[in-house]
C-alpha cells in the first residue's frame, strides 16, 4: 500500500506539474495537452484531476478526458477519434 501524501507533498507536486506544463505548453497540440494532463493526473493519484486542473489552468473536463485517453492507451485500446479527426477514405 502506498502511503498517502501529506498536504505539503501534494502542494509541491502540484507546483511541479505547473512548471512542467509551462515549459511544454508552447509545443503541445490540443491532444498532447490532454494526454499530458491525463498522465499527470494518473501519476498524482487521488485528487489528481483537481490538482492538475489547478496547476495548468485546464478545465477538469479536459483533464478527465485526457485521463480516459491515457487509460485507453495503457489498456491497448485505440483512442477514440471524433469524426473530424478520422482519416478520409
Amino acid at each position: 500500500m502506498i502511503p498517502t501524501k501529506t498536504m505539503k507533498e501534494r502542494k509541491e507536486a502540484e507546483v511541479e506539474i505547473g512548471i512542467r506544463y509551462e515549459s511544454l505548453q508552447g509545443t503541445m497540440t490540443e491532444r498532447s495537452r490532454r494526454l499530458f494532463a491525463g498522465c499527470e493526473a494518473l501519476a498524482f493519484g487521488y485528487g489528481g484531476i483537481e490538482a492538475v486542473s489547478r496547476a495548468t489552468g485546464l478545465s477538469k473536463s479536459t483533464v478527465k478526458r485526457g485521463l480516459e485517453e491515457c487509460r485507453e492507451i495503457e489498456s491497448g485500446q485505440a483512442p477514440k477519434l471524433s469524426l473530424s479527426n478520422r482519416a478520409r477514405v
